[in-house]
């Protein structure tokens, strides 16, 4: 049987992977691999990123929440597991606390990741959930979609093909779902 790993063996051994470990996560003691993402679905973080970030700039002086990009977020301890979504949303804090951190054990409001298939996106889902974050969005670039799970006791999932408007939690936000897969500079044609 192997050695279950640690975070800390993990990290070690990190840079020796391909891709200096980028497209791998650490799930309960074991490194899994993850698909290297598409040009797709990169235009869709791209996006995403540059729609969060007006917001949280508009709200500054209401809310302090930030954005930290391909942060390991330990999910559990014993066997660990540490997943590194594009996209952590944190509430509050210092905007730049986890500037230099590759891992993390402060959990995030919300975690932003890549659809995969619809029982391997309810397992993730949960798995964040689980851990204690709040609101999980996966980004669905094969049908052009945000799915939304919440709440870790029922899990509530909302599929977002049009528009989707996060009032109680993000007020003033509105994302307009086929804007998160237009190229840049194309305009939305």
């Amino acid at each position: 049987m192997d050695k279950l790993l640690t975070v800390d063996d993990y990290l070690e051994q990190r840079f020796d992977l391909t891709d200096d470990g980028r497209w791998h996560d650490l799930v309960s003691g074991k490194l899994v691999a993850r698909e290297q993402p598409s040009d797709i679905q990169g235009i869709a973080i791209l996006n995403l990123t540059r729609i969060l970030g007006s917001y949280f700039m508009r709200t500054a002086t209401v809310q302090t929440a930030y954005a930290c990009f391909e942060l390991g977020l330990v999910l559990r301890r014993d066997p660990d597991s540490v997943r590194f979504p594009p996209i952590s949303v944190f509430k509050d804090g210092n905007r730049f606390e986890h500037l230099d951190e590759m891992t993390t054990d402060q959990l995030p409001r919300l975690a932003i990741d890549h659809a995969r298939s619809p029982q391997a996106n309810s397992e993730i889902a949960r798995e964040y959930l689980r851990s204690g974050i709040a609101s999980v969005w996966l980004i669905d670039s094969r049908s052009l979609a945000l799915e939304v799970y919440e709440d870790r006791e029922t899990v509530k999932f909302e599929r977002h093909e049009q528009e989707f408007i996060p009032e109680a939690e993000w007020p003033g936000l509105r994302i307009r779902i086929a804007e998160l897969f237009e190229e840049p500079g194309s305009g939305g044609k």
